[in-house]
């Protein structure tokens, strides 16, 4: 070996022995290894439960359907409404999407919740309340209180339940849009006004019609019997205890067709009704 053979091999001796030669490649650091394992340990831990989900999902599917709260409607067209159908899967039933073909098939709706479990669908209706109706060219319509038109039949004893009411003459009734009145000024609130004074004192319950037609000869039937003339819907609070004291006077409601006139408060009366007037109500 010449000396310039050793003075090389010396130098070799003399590097580094944790330096890498140049050109080499460096290796992971153990925080990114811990990092890379980490990583597929969840990629491998997501793809099982992907994986179980797509097994056990199918297992869980409607064997009951409840329906509550609804008269107005029945629960089959409810449940037929919403789309629910028994071995459909529970979680493809989205309780907060209701399409807008319900609403439109289900007016008397006014709210709805849907509840699920692993194996049944529970259905809560709220049905629009104080639903009344009216006739208009020839045909029949309900209204909420806002006299908003829900439904139009051609038979009056499909709204054998509601109370009918006479208002001022009107112009357009869509459904879905509130009563369009002849007389573009007319204020119903005097209406509304009546129907929360009633059913506060609750005699609503056992009203069977009210003529509204005008302002200031307002009237309603009780039970189909009595017939109350108000006249302006004021000092409602004192008509109505004058109503009860002729009322319990006379024996009550079913004894006999009456007429109770409270239009004047200075001379309340009482008098049979006639038979004309009976028919006409």
């Amino acid at each position: 070996m010449n000396r310039q053979e050793m003075k090389r091999d010396d130098i070799r001796r003399e590097e580094p022995v944790g330096r890498p030669r140049q050109g080499g490649r460096k290796r992971p650091s153990a925080s990114l290894l811990r990092l890379m394992r980490r990583a597929m340990l969840l990629l491998a831990a997501m793809i099982f439960v992907v994986g179980l989900l797509l097994i056990v999902l199918p297992m869980f599917r409607v064997q009951r359907i409840e329906v509550e709260g609804c008269k107005m409607h029945t629960k089959e067209e409810i449940i037929d409404a919403l789309g629910i159908t028994e071995g459909q899967e529970i979680f493809a039933i989205n309780p907060n999407k209701i399409d807008d073909s319900f609403w439109e098939t289900c007016a008397y709706v006014e709210d709805v919740t849907i509840v699920r479990s692993l194996s049944s669908v529970r259905i809560v209706i709220v049905e629009r309340e104080n639903v009344m109706y009216t006739q208009f060219n020839g045909r029949y319509v309900s209204f909420d209180r806002d006299f908003r038109v829900i439904e139009e039949v051609s038979d009056r004893t499909a709204f054998a339940s509601f109370l009918y009411v006479s208002l001022p003459e009107i112009s357009k009734a869509d459904a879905g849009s509130p009563i369009e009145f002849a007389n573009e000024t007319a204020d119903p609130s005097y209406i509304t006004e009546l129907l929360e004074v009633l059913e506060d004192n609750g005699v609503l319950a056992s009203v069977t019609e009210l003529d509204c037609k005008r302002k200031y000869r307002v009237s309603y039937m009780m039970e189909a019997l009595c017939k109350v003339e108000l006249g302006k819907v004021n000092d409602m609070t004192l008509k109505l205890a004058v109503i009860e004291e002729i009322l319990a006077l006379k024996g009550g409601v079913g004894v006999a067709p009456a007429v109770i006139d409270v239009s004047d408060l200075q001379k309340p009366t009482y008098r049979e009704l006639s038979a004309a007037e009976l028919l006409e109500g």
